[in-house]
């Protein structure tokens, strides 16, 4: 009777101590849940802030009008248009009632992703250290291309064809021959010529912008349209 009784306390402990362990095992997780919708909270919170901040910032620029000849004339309007919609600044876009045309603008989208990547061959160059001004051309290039797919699409070609996947493969795909043709010209700039580095890279730099940009106007749109979508509205803010 002894023996019996110890192992149904035994048997009970045992009951007890996995109910306990269960109980406990089910208030981490349903804890854990309650967090991660508090995090997702915080940051759809933080998202929603960001958007009305953005829509503020558009909406009192594009607010800020002036009289020219008895006329009432915006500074810009259309920024709503490219930063919630699928049009470019090209297409939509208007300074002082007037609208630049496409090379202006591919002019500035160049113009930043030259920097970007002076920036990416500065830090190949001086921070990992590779000599051959031919190799960090090449690399600084073939990296900056992703950055160029972004800003051509925001302020020169408009929303991109068949998805950013494709349009950024098939833009890859268009750059591959500058990309080489370009490299073969720096090799003979830098090591036939023997001009220094960066000076060899504004060189190249010069022609390539021009070729490019009759390369991706073909290229952009090749394989259809992108897909319409409704024409977004200005939302409009107190300021």
């Amino acid at each position: 009777l002894k023996g019996r009784g110890e192992s149904s306390l035994y048997s009970l402990f045992l009951t007890l101590s996995n109910k306990h362990l269960m109980t406990t095992s089910l208030e981490i997780e349903e804890k854990e849940l309650i967090e991660e919708d508090d995090n997702d909270d915080m940051a759809h919170q933080r998202q929603t802030r960001n958007s009305e901040c953005c829509i503020f910032i558009i909406n009192t620029i594009q607010q800020i009008r002036f009289k020219w000849r008895n006329r009432e004339i915006s500074l810009i309007s259309g920024v709503d248009k490219v930063a919630f919609g699928t049009v470019s600044a090209a297409e939509a876009v208007e300074i002082c009632g007037v609208k630049p045309m496409q090379y202006l603008w591919y002019m500035l989208s160049g113009a930043i992703c030259d920097v970007i990547q002076l920036l990416i061959d500065c830090f190949l160059h001086f921070g990992v250290g590779i000599e051959d001004a031919s190799i960090c051309w090449l690399m600084s290039f073939f990296i900056s291309v992703a950055f160029r797919h972004t800003t051509h699409r925001y302020l020169v070609f408009g929303d991109y064809v068949g998805g950013y996947s494709n349009s950024l493969l098939r833009m890859y795909g268009g750059y591959s021959v500058i990309i080489v043709l370009s490299t073969l010209f720096n090799i003979a700039i830098t090591k036939v010529i023997k001009v220094p580095h960066y000076v060899g890279f504004i060189f190249t730099l010069g022609w390539t912008g021009i070729v490019n940009y009759f390369i991706l106007k073909k290229l952009w749109s090749f394989g259809g349209k992108p897909s319409k979508q409704p024409n977004t509205t200005e939302t409009t803010c107190a300021v």
